[in-house]
């Protein structure tokens, strides 16, 4: 290989203001939300939401008791925090008043829906639950499949997973998502498999990491994971340190029937790449040696650039 680089406190907020009840737009189109509950608050008393998604500028989705509220909360909100609401009534559209106050424990019981996450956790951190997403169907029909077929397929893997659900909601409701796109998820099927998506969706949000697995094309495995680091944890980019940017991790394994044990594993930050071809067998790694420049002109012929590119051994025994 040649040793040149292939390429080089909320403000700006009325103090009283009517929030829109997601579902209302949404159940005009057939589509199945859950609306919020209101006979399950008390007039006058404080809720705790907490931001989840941003919408525009000044929009944003707030979680409040098991149910999702579009609200105007100014561009100084940061998705992750949490408001406190105190219930002002109204119907169908309830109005809340934004308070300074935490909710009292005292006179706040946990809703269903935080009761129900918590077991989720809890279920996950006891490790009788797998944080693995297990797909039920193959990715693409065939390893002969145009790479840019099979490239669509892999993300459609991930964006279809259901793992995605409320982002995929947030852009529906500013126009970015269609309705049929959203009516294909996990979520809105007949035999739902939400019960195991739940635990993995918390997990991925808060580990920032996503193991798959499941059939690539039929009859053959794959293991993939996919992380994401910020600008503090980009030891392999010291340059990202002083960006915005943050690192992209994605790692395939794949287990074939000739080649033996391959991996792939792919980084990418600020428009930069680096990329590790790990195989178990000598003559394996041999042919990805000898490929591994049509590797390096295909990737300048999609103006990527490519840092760093290495094919090696794994660390375990090699197979005889």
């Amino acid at each position: 290989m040649s040793t040149k680089p292939a390429i080089s406190p909320v403000n700006n907020i009325s103090p009283i203001a009517p929030m829109h009840v997601i579902g209302d737009t949404a159940e005009e189109l057939g589509f199945r939300f859950e609306q919020l509950n209101l006979a399950q608050l008390s007039k006058g008393q404080l809720y705790q939401g907490k931001v989840v998604a941003r919408l525009d500028d000044q929009s944003f989705l707030v979680a409040l008791n098991g149910s999702a509220i579009r609200m105007a909360l100014g561009k100084e909100t940061h998705v992750g925090e949490f408001v406190s609401l105190r219930y002002m009534g109204g119907f169908p559209t309830p109005t809340f008043l934004l308070s300074s106050q935490a909710p009292s424990v005292s006179h706040t019981s946990i809703s269903p829906s935080a009761q129900l996450i918590n077991q989720f956790l809890n279920t996950t951190d006891n490790k009788q639950t797998t944080n693995r997403f297990e797909a039920q169907q193959s990715v693409t029909s065939s390893p002969f499949n145009p790479v840019g077929k099979i490239a669509y397929d892999l993300r459609q893997a991930l964006v279809m997973s259901g793992l995605f659900y409320e982002s995929h909601l947030a852009e529906y409701l500013v126009g970015k998502r269609p309705l049929s796109a959203i009516l294909q998820e996990p979520q809105n099927q007949p035999a739902s498999t939400l019960t195991s998506l739940v635990p993995q969706q918390l997990q991925t949000l808060e580990q920032q990491r996503l193991l798959w697995h499941g059939e690539v094309w039929p009859r053959q495995q794959m293991e993939w994971e996919i992380s994401r680091h910020d600008r503090h944890h980009n030891q392999q980019y010291p340059q990202a340190a002083d960006t915005d940017e943050t690192m992209i991790n994605s790692r395939i394994t794949l287990h074939l029937p000739r080649l033996g044990e391959v991996t792939a594993s792919i980084s990418h930050v600020n428009g930069h790449m680096r990329i590790e071809l790990l195989a178990d067998k000598g003559s394996t790694l041999a042919l990805l040696k000898q490929q591994s420049q049509k590797l390096v002109e295909s990737l300048e012929a999609s103006g990527q650039t490519l840092d760093h590119l290495t094919v090696q051994a794994h660390e375990h025994p090699a197979q005889p």
